[in-house]
């Protein structure tokens, strides 16, 4: 019995060893491909002219706007909040950053609807274990003031399972990008997503691109009282993603979270 059960072991280690083989091996592989991209062509493209800097500068540019996406894409376990009006392509992002993970053969839970993901209910969250055997997964939480995160209503999340979780994710080695129309997410959940986890998005005047900005936080000191202030500030480019190839895995107009009771509407 014992033989058996140190088999069982064995071979669940040498899944996740090899799980996690794949993981970095894909990572691996799409950075060389982005430097090689990125900066193999300068090599070709420079001359010792001012046209020949110019055309340098202009593809270092275009490759590190439209394609440089490592910042969000390579998995670490950290909680990352995401601001824009309705419109600004929260759910596109979301999507797409599922897709990425689910590449990288990673469990993805998320609240909203998106092919290929598993379904994650508001009350999953502290409640069960969501290690996969120290593999972890990608959580996306849309819609978070709706779904518990109002920071106005601290005293009931302070009270939930909620709190532990995005207190011990970490330790479950998940990475939670957290969706919101505004940035009145719960203080305790945007303290814990630290100084460099905050993005706007913010509408793109050609569809089926999104654009993005991370955000930092900066603490100041009052003079006056010595007390601590949150300031902010944009950091390094924007960034655009191509979101369109993910349109058909979501439904942005999806009607779960609408009032399900009907009334007789009268006329005046």
């Amino acid at each position: 019995m014992k033989l058996f059960k140190r088999k069982s072991v064995d071979f669940i280690d040498s899944l996740s060893f090899n799980l996690f083989n794949k993981h970095k091996s894909y990572q691996k592989k799409h950075n060389i491909k982005l430097l090689l991209l990125k900066y193999l062509p300068l090599l070709l493209l420079f001359q010792p002219s001012f046209t020949g800097i110019i055309l340098c500068a202009l593809w270092w540019l275009f490759i590190t706007v439209f394609f440089d996406h490592r910042d969000i894409t390579d998995f670490s376990p950290s909680i990352r909040i995401w601001f824009g009006v309705p419109g600004s392509g929260k759910t596109s992002i979301a999507a797409w950053l599922a897709r990425n993970s689910i590449k990288q053969h990673r469990k993805v839970l998320s609240n909203v609807e998106i092919e290929g993901t598993y379904k994650l209910e508001e009350s999953d969250l502290g409640k069960y274990d969501m290690s996969f055997d120290g593999d972890g997964c990608h959580v996306i939480y849309d819609e978070a003031v709706v779904n518990g995160l109002d920071n106005r209503n601290f005293k009931e999340f302070s009270k939930s399972t909620k709190l532990k979780y995005f207190s011990l994710h970490r330790h479950m080695n998940n990475r939670v990008d957290v969706f919101s129309q505004d940035y009145d997410v719960d203080l305790k959940v945007k303290g814990r997503a630290g100084s460099n986890g905050l993005f706007h998005l913010t509408r793109f005047p050609i569809p089926g691109f999104v654009m993005y900005r991370r955000i930092s936080k900066i603490f100041f000191i009052k003079k006056d009282d010595k007390q601590f202030v949150d300031g902010f500030k944009y950091r390094g480019l924007p960034r655009i993603c191509y979101t369109r190839s993910v349109w058909n895995s979501f439904d942005t107009l999806d009607m779960s979270l609408c009032p399900k009771e009907k009334k007789d509407w009268q006329k005046w």
